[in-house]
């Protein structure tokens, strides 16, 4: 991934401009390949809203929250740069130089939240699997976050470097608007990618180490298959829903994210069925019961009543709206928050009646693990 390095070692200046003068920018890469961009926004702030619709017809780079409020609102970046690695940096470099220094942003995490135990994590798993027992929920999506204290000498656009080259089939991006945050993430799961009028989406769930299953046709359990399944229903009832009357489906397949293994269902149709509705399809669709639970409704209740923490953008959604003629939005997973002095890394596991407590935790410590690795390579830029 040479090339990929190369790209991003160029725009270190441009990075830390950005950063020094706290423009709103993104950096990503879209899974299998070895094309980065990076979006720059100066002339005036990023458009906020809380409608999807109000942002598709739009050229630039979606974020959107786990669940909208006026605090985390629907963001487009409209880009007044766009760089490929083809440009001349000293001339971009030069044009950032002349912008006015925007307002401070407030790097500082204030919220005073306390890193969930082990064995409140635990409690709340079987409080949920009590629910299910109930008939109250099917499925329930539980999150937390991790507080890792941040090291002196942590370089963002270094770490974005080692993202790239631990996932090459992920979704890698980074990101900075002020008022909302510093994020970075390599996600592997697609919401919705829209490309030669082809609808594309997936049913992502069940996760085990890739060093536990020695063939990737077998070791999955049955609650993991469960998991999935529970995904997939969801999907193929929205289609039907809609009278997709023909769609592709494959799955379930096993795909390698870092060293993590995931059971994966693809689904695919052409866009004419859709009538030129894709935001409602997409707010239909998300949030899917891979980051949420079933049924939906019940579920972002019971999430708002047991998580003691703002999921804000994690479990959210995000990606390049019309920047090469398509439309690519994957579910922002594996991320973390990035503040002056600590990094927030946010953690989940699908909790069904037969998970068993102590494996949800350690499924969320292999998920920190996959963001410790490579936080701890990322501290001096070679």
């Amino acid at each position: 991934m040479e090339d990929i390095e190369q790209t991003i070692k160029s725009h270190h200046q441009i990075f830390e401009l950005c950063l020094e003068k706290n423009i709103t920018f993104v950096s990503y890469r879209e899974p299998n390949t070895r094309q980065i961009y990076t979006l720059i926004q100066y002339r005036r702030s990023p458009l906020k809203t809380n409608r999807l619709e109000d942002l598709l017809n739009f050229r630039g780079f979606v974020f959107a929250p786990f669940m909208y409020s006026t605090k985390f609102p629907y963001v487009m970046i409209e880009p007044d740069i766009v760089l490929t690695g083809e440009e001349d940096d000293i001339g971009i470099l030069e044009k950032l130089k002349e912008i006015k220094k925007q307002p401070p942003a407030d790097l500082k995490n204030k919220n005073g939240q306390q890193p969930v135990t082990r064995e409140l994590f635990m409690k709340r798993v079987d409080e949920i699997k009590t629910a299910i027992e109930y008939n109250t929920l099917d499925k329930l999506v539980l999150s937390r976050i991790h507080y890792e204290p941040r090291p002196r000498d942590f370089k963002m656009d270094l770490y974005f470097r080692n993202l790239n080259a631990e996932y090459p089939d992920a979704f890698v991006y980074m990101l900075c608007i002020p008022g909302l945050g510093c994020w970075s993430g390599a996600s592997p799961e697609p919401l919705v990618n829209i490309h030669n009028h082809e609808v594309e989406t997936i049913s992502l769930a069940g996760t085990r180490k890739y060093e536990q299953v020695p063939s990737k046709k077998s070791g999955w359990t049955a609650k993991e298959y469960e998991e999935q399944q529970l995904v997939t229903n969801y999907i193929e009832e929205l289609l039907k829903r809609r009278q997709i009357p023909e769609y592709y489906r494959q799955g379930p397949e096993t795909q390698r994210a870092g060293n993590l293994l995931h059971l994966k269902t693809e689904f695919k149709f052409s866009l004419e069925f859709l009538k030129e509705d894709i935001s409602r399809f997409i707010d239909e669709l998300h949030p899917t019961p891979s980051i949420c639970g079933l049924p939906k409704e019940e579920a972002m209740l019971y999430l708002q009543q047991i998580e003691n923490h703002q999921r804000e953008y994690y479990a959210g959604f995000l990606g390049p709206v019309n920047i090469s003629g398509a439309l690519s939005l994957y579910v922002n997973l594996r991320c973390m928050k990035i503040y002056t002095d600590e990094l927030a890394l946010y953690l989940g596991a699908g909790i069904t009646s037969g998970s068993n407590p102590g494996d949800e935790w350690e499924e969320t410590n292999s998920k920190k693990m996959t963001l410790l690795s490579v936080i701890k390579n990322s501290k001096t830029v070679d």
